[in-house]
């Protein structure tokens, strides 16, 4: 029954995100085909006009699929359809589950065409002999491999998404707890734990700093150039914090969401 849930929420949410990944490809094939064009100024901009409209396509394809997340989240559980979900034979925390799951799977998606997208429009042997060598003295200089440190790019931006998207969710599910003025209280509450978390983490990184001499450089010393191992260490601050976040809003959410709904 989980699956099915998903498949309803992907079906519906993906609706609007795959027109904008679908004018995406357009725009970034056509991009392509106008650089073909060598020596023209005229084409050059028409080039990359294309190519950042196609960009902007993908990055509004990956915004609405937050958005439309939180959308999906109050029409099918606190709007007219609600009474049909809560009538189905599903524990409210499933029903939970699957919006979460259908979000993280439209985000992924729109994140794995954006990376389509860039290839598509700027991929050459000359732009991807520079990413290498950048890639290789990245590895170099961390002493670990490239696969390793993208990965952990990912991640870091992958779980920022997720945690936007659960403070959505707990705001929603506080807002609706009142019985007025429901979508304010929800935003406002959304926003709330969004900079609570960013208090955080900031708290996090200044405790850090103590600890280490590169770090409390970059934030009392006036350091602007940051080496590439303390980025590392960034990063994987980013992914604990994140991580934890995460499984928090989740549990926390999960269980005031269970605790009761009140239907519009």
């Amino acid at each position: 029954m989980l699956m099915k849930l998903v498949k309803y929420d992907l079906k519906w949410t993906m609706k609007v995100i795959l027109v904008f990944i679908s004018l995406g490809f357009i725009l970034s094939v056509l991009g392509r085909l106008f650089s073909l064009i060598e020596d023209s100024l005229f084409f050059s901009i028409v080039t990359a006009i294309f190519n950042g409209a196609g960009l902007s396509m993908f990055i509004t394809a990956l915004f609405n699929s937050i958005i439309r997340g939180w959308v999906r989240f109050v029409l099918n559980l606190y709007k007219d359809e609600s009474y049909l979900t809560h009538t189905l034979p599903i524990n409210k925390s499933t029903l939970y589950l699957a919006k979460v799951i259908s979000v993280i799977i439209s985000i992924i998606i729109t994140c794995v065409a954006l990376l389509i997208g860039v290839v598509i429009m700027y991929y050459s042997k000359e732009n991807l002999e520079v990413v290498k060598e950048s890639l290789n003295t990245i590895s170099t200089i961390l002493d670990s491999s490239v696969i390793g440190f993208l990965l952990l790019c990912f991640f870091i931006v992958l779980l920022e998404a997720i945690f936007i998207v659960l403070c959505g969710y707990f705001g929603i599910i506080v807002g609706h707890l009142f019985n007025k003025r429901k979508i304010l209280m929800s935003v406002l509450f959304g926003l709330g734990i969004y900079f609570v978390g960013t208090i955080i983490s900031l708290l996090v990184m200044l405790v850090s700093s103590v600890f280490n001499e590169g770090l409390y450089g970059i934030i009392f010393g006036g350091t602007t150039n940051i080496e590439f191992s303390m980025l590392v260490v960034i990063l994987w601050i980013g992914v604990v914090l994140y991580s934890l976040y995460n499984f928090a809003l989740y549990f926390i959410g999960n269980k005031l969401f269970n605790k009761g709904v009140n239907v519009e």
